[in-house]
């Protein structure tokens, strides 16, 4: 049985709920997330950080986030599907206050490319 992304080895496949591509407990590597403001996010599963870069078009985005274009200690995700909101929580202070991040809709969803050793 294969998954929808066809990423996932068949010893780390579960049930998935229709349209998951990111599952936080089966998938591994890095992805980048589009939004429909325009931001995007790179989101290495492996170190468990994130990072978010903003629609560099201010009127889709007019609201810059805290430490944006920074890494941010990814604490939790949730299951990631195109049409709805990706959930992170995040170390956003560096002091372990957990910050919850929404995102607006996920319109694009695919694995980062990874340079050879």
């Amino acid at each position: 049985m294969s998954d929808q992304t066809g990423f996932r080895p068949p010893e780390q496949q579960h049930p998935h709920p229709s349209g998951v591509v990111i599952c936080p407990d089966c998938d591994r590597g890095q992805w980048i997330l589009g939004t429909a403001s325009g931001s995007h996010y790179l989101i290495d599963l492996d170190e468990a950080v994130i990072l978010r870069a903003p629609d560099p078009d201010r009127s889709r985005a007019p609201v810059p986030l805290r430490r944006d274009a920074e890494e941010i200690r990814l604490l939790w995700l949730n299951q990631v599907r195109l049409g709805s909101p990706a959930v992170f929580y995040l170390d956003l202070r560096r002091d372990g206050v957990v910050t919850e991040r929404v995102t607006s809709a996920v319109v694009s969803i695919h694995r980062a490319a990874t340079q050879p050793d």
